[in-house]
Formats: C-alpha cells, sequence, structure tokens
C-alpha cells in the first residue's frame, strides 16, 4: 500500500554517496570543468558568428584594387652646377599633401571620367553608395534629389580612388577599387596618367622632369575586398569572446548548488549524500515493459508490478531499493543513515527530520528511501508523515479515510490505532489521516508528545517534515529531532533561500546535514569528476545486475 502510493509522490530520485568534498579557489583545474560543461554552448555560438561571416563572404560583391606609385623628383641645389645635386634639406610634407590633393581634384577626375567614359559604366553612373538613412529619407521625400550624373559618376569615382603617401618619402601610392579587375587596373592608370600629365604641362619650360612613374599599375589577381581571412579571423575571435563571455554570465547567475563544496561553503553543513536523478537514468529501462521484466526478475510480485510503475514509465525508488539493495542507489541510503550516525555525537540518533526548502526537491522520497533502508536492516522503524498541509507519500483513499496524525494530535484517535505496518516495506507509518476543512497548526507540547512513545518504541523515527518557508512548522520539529537532513535540490535550490532557511530555523548547526539531490548524472562530472565518479561506475549505472 505505502509502495503505490509512494510512487505517486512528488518527486523520484535516486543516488549515490560521496565523502564530502571542499572547493579551492578557482584555479585551472575549475576552467577545466568550465569547458568541459559549456564546450557546446562555446561551440554553438563561435559557430553561429563563423556562420554568418561565411554567409557575408559568399554574398557580398569581390572588390578588387589596382595600385601605382608616383616619385617626384626632389628638390636639387641650383648652386652646385647646372646638374644640380639632391639637397639635403628635409622633406617637405606640405608639397606632398598639396600634390595628393590635386589628385583628388574635381578637375583632374573629371578629365578621367570623360576619357574613360565613365558616365555610361553602371558600377559609376550611379554615384556612391548611399546609406539605409539616407534611401528611407529620399523615400519620404526628405532628402535632396540626386546630382546629374556626371557629379554623380565624380563623386564615385573620388569614392573608390585612394592617394596616399608612402612613408616619408616623395612617393605616392594611388589605388582605385572597383568589381572589376581590369576596370580597377584601367582607372588607376588612368588617374596616374592624367596626373603625371598635367604637371608636364604645368612644368613644360623646366628641362628636368617633376614626375614619373615609378610603379606602373597591374590586374590585381585577388579581390581586395572582402578580406576573407581577416573577416573569419574576427569572427572566431568575437564569436569566442561571445560564447566565453555568455557561459560565464550563465555560470554566474546559476543560483542553485552544484557541488558539495558550494554547500559546505555557502552553509556551513556537511553534505553525507549525492543522489542522482532516476528519470533517464542509463542503466534503469524507461519502457513500461522492460520494467515489468525487470521487476519480475528482482522478485516483485506480479500484481504489484504494475503499481511500482509511474505515469511516465519509471519504476518508484522505493520498489528499486526493494528489488535491488545491493545496487548503488540503494547503498547510497545505507550510507547516509551510517554517516548521520557517525556525525552525531551521545547516543545514536533516533528522530531523523527531513525536509527541503521547497516543495519539489525530493524530500518525501528521501526520507521514505531512508526509512525503508533502515528497516532493510532489521530496525524497528516508523515513518511519520507531518505534511498536513499537502502529504503526498501516504495520500490514499484507505489512509486519508483511516485516523492518522491529524486525529492523534486533535484526541480523537491513539497513537497506536493510527499506526499502520506495511509488510511490503517493513515500515510503521503513521500517515496524515482524515482531513477536514479547519486549519491544523503544529505545537511542540504535542509534538513532543507524540514523538515521545516512538523514540521510546522504536529504533528510527524518519519525520516527513513540510517545506521551510513561511510555516512553523518544520521549525517546531527541528527542535526536536536530533539530527535535520536538508535535501537541496542540485543546481536548482536558490543559495541564498537556504542560507536564510538555515540561519534563521537552525540556530544549532551541529544537528544539520545536508543531502544533493536530483543531480544530473551525465552533467555532474563535469563540475567535479572526483565527487561524481560513482555515477560514472557498473554497478551504478546498472541496478538490474544481481
Amino acid at each position: 500500500m505505502l509502495l503505490h502510493n509512494s510512487a505517486q509522490g512528488e518527486v523520484e530520485s535516486f543516488g549515490g554517496s560521496t565523502p564530502t568534498a571542499t572547493l579551492g579557489s578557482v584555479g585551472f583545474q575549475d576552467a577545466i570543468y568550465f569547458f568541459r560543461r559549456r564546450w557546446q554552448l562555446i561551440g554553438k555560438v563561435t559557430g553561429v558568428c563563423l556562420a554568418i561571416a561565411a554567409a557575408f563572404v559568399v554574398t557580398a560583391v569581390p572588390e578588387f584594387t589596382a595600385s601605382a606609385q608616383i616619385l617626384f623628383n626632389p628638390p636639387r641645389d641650383k648652386t652646385s652646377g647646372p646638374e644640380g645635386a639632391i639637397s639635403d634639406a628635409p622633406l617637405d610634407p606640405s608639397a606632398v599633401d598639396s600634390q595628393i590633393s590635386l589628385i583628388r581634384s574635381a578637375a583632374l577626375l573629371q578629365r578621367v571620367v570623360e576619357q574613360e567614359r565613365l558616365t555610361e559604366d553602371p558600377e559609376l553612373a550611379n554615384g556612391p553608395t548611399e546609406s539605409v538613412l539616407t534611401r528611407v529619407r529620399r523615400i519620404l521625400g526628405l532628402a535632396p534629389e540626386p546630382e546629374p550624373i556626371n557629379v554623380r559618376t565624380l563623386q564615385a569615382l573620388q569614392e573608390r580612388l585612394n592617394v596616399e603617401r608612402a612613408g616619408k618619402t616623395y612617393v605616392i601610392s594611388i589605388s582605385v577599387t572597383s568589381s572589376d579587375r581590369e576596370k580597377a587596373m584601367r582607372l588607376t592608370s588612368a588617374v596616374a596618367n592624367s596626373y603625371i600629365a598635367d604637371r608636364l604641362a604645368a612644368r613644360a619650360a623646366v628641362s628636368e622632369r617633376s614626375v614619373r612613374l615609378i610603379n606602373p599599375p597591374t590586374t590585381p589577381t585577388a579581390p581586395s575586398y572582402p578580406k576573407t581571412a581577416l573577416i573569419f579571423a574576427l569572427a572566431l575571435l568575437g564569436g569566442l569572446v561571445l560564447a566565453i563571455g555568455t557561459a560565464i554570465t550563465i555560470e554566474v547567475t546559476t543560483a542553485g548548488f552544484t557541488t558539495p563544496g558550494q554547500v559546505e561553503a555557502a552553509l556551513g553543513v556537511p553534505v553525507l549524500a549525492v543522489l542522482g536523478k532516476l528519470t533517464g537514468e542509463p542503466g534503469v529501462p524507461r519502457k513500461k515493459k522492460k520494467i515489468v521484466a525487470f521487476l519480475a526478475r528482482a522478485g516483485v510480485p506480479p500484481n504489484e508490478v504494475k503499481q511500482s510503475i509511474l505515469a511516465d514509465g519509471v519504476t518508484s525508488p522505493a520498489h528499486l531499493l526493494l528489488a535491488n539493495p545491493f545496487a548503488g542507489f540503494s547503498e547510497a541510503f545505507r550510507t547516509l543513515r551510517f554517516s548521520i550516525q557517525a556525525i552525531c555525537r551521545g547516543e545514536p540518533p533516533k528522530i531523523i527530520q527531513v525536509t527541503s526548502c521547497a516543495p519539489g526537491e525530493g524530500r518525501t522520497t528521501v526520507a521514505l528511501c531512508l526509512a525503508i533502508s533502515a528497516a532493510a536492516s532489521g530496525l524497528r522503524v516508523a515513518f511519520v508523515d507531518f505534511d498536513v498541509r499537502g502529504a503526498t507519500t501516504t495520500k490514499s483513499p484507505v489512509l486519508e479515510q483511516s485516523p492518522g496524525l491529524v486525529d492523534v494530535l486533535r484526541g480523537t484517535a491513539t497513537l497506536p490505532g493510527a499506526l499502520r505496518f506495511d509488510p511490503k516495506t517493513g515500515i510503521h507509518v503513521l500517515a496524515v489521516g482524515r482531513r477536514t476543512n479547519g486549519p491544523v497548526e503544529l505545537k511542540a507540547a504535542q509534538v513532543t508528545t507524540l514523538l515521545e512513545p516512538l523514540r521510546a518504541e522504536f529504533d528510527y523515527v524518519v519525520i516527513d517534515s513540510p517545506p521551510l518557508g513561511p510555516v512553523t512548522d518544520a521549525a517546531i520539529l527541528a527542535s526536536l529531532a536530533d539530527e535535520i537532513v536538508l535535501v537541496l535540490k542540485w543546481n536548482d535550490t536558490p543559495q541564498e533561500i537556504a542560507q536564510r532557511a538555515v540561519r534563521q530555523l537552525f540556530d544549532d548547526s551541529e544537528r544539520l546535514c545536508a543531502v544533493l539531490n536530483f543531480i544530473d548524472q551525465r552533467q555532474a562530472p563535469k563540475y567535479d569528476r572526483h565527487v561524481y565518479a560513482q555515477f560514472r561506475s557498473s554497478s551504478y549505472q546498472s541496478p538490474a545486475a544481481m
């Protein structure tokens, strides 16, 4: 009866235990764990950035740049004779800058436009590239009408023309960029020749030649735009920075506990067990047919096999605990029980309170499995459901209609009359019992009167306590329990809430220990492979092995 009803409980989990571990300062090992658990995110974000870069490179129109270099004859010292000599005077930057302005001037480039008939060239006749804002303004009638075609062509040529000084020399580099490599070479040559012709005409009376072409343009072999290598390098670097930044943000904003060391550092209490998620575990069959065969081989009676399977096809932890007492998840609760006894000073603890910070963290299942494990070792065990506001473990039509905890507290039933023995698990159960519309408030005196007979009669009393929060029931029970087990959901229970609960409700931390529950057994080793090493063992992952 209890096993069937516990399968309908709020959570299902099983796991293994490990000695407590502490975390040192962030170092190389922590970085390794970080990349092990976040490499997929980093890879995906970086891949997206590289894909965007690849799409841009593929769709971008390639452009080619052709260059030519022109040398000015430096000033000569006429006092040295008719041939002259090169002056030792420093170079005059203003003279070179003047020539650069001359090359970019509209008067000189207009001759290139006319000579090359660029007004008939579709690439240049449309003018310089307009921004999206300018296009929108033009559509809305807010931008002026476009310039005449010859002016637009001249502006487009100026946009594609680059003139700069080569270092601190009298060499000027002229380059033109175009989507046609031959056109780029032709226009570069036209601009250079037009400039040389202009200078020669201006200095026709001088016998020496003032400028000369030292590096004529050639047809470019590779596009100057887009710069594929640079784009992919920037995309890779930017993707890695974005991905690592995103991963670090996720790590920093993660509110839950991921290692026992985090729990011990934040709460100051020992972690006695780490319990893995039952759903989807490698060694546990998922399909109902395989689960039925597994339970049958384990000795579960045929009429109880279907009752032990949850709606999602997962076997209840209590049935697995009884079906395979030598598996890793069964060993976890034995170790938890022995660890609780070891940390208690004086007499062995009898009353064990199991609680959590919020519903859905596996508190009920941990309490039930702990009681079943103790009963399996030959102890006389009582399981008390104190969650009078939301009991789920012992919720069934039979137990709800029978006298239970509520009736005992109100004096309408006796404790021996409310206890029910479950032959399947070997534990005595005190369920919540009949429910009424009126509120049920736990009082310390009533709880003490209830627990003292149980302490005297049983070897082990496991209390399924309400979750912590605004209700004071957990605090009342904590003052009367010998040991308190706080169940924390892995990577879910907010650390701040757990700290507040421990600080406000448990003034005696020596009676408090913690259990990390619902651990993702595939992801956990990426946080600490030593602490979660048992999740990789064959005995832990194969509970069907007898």
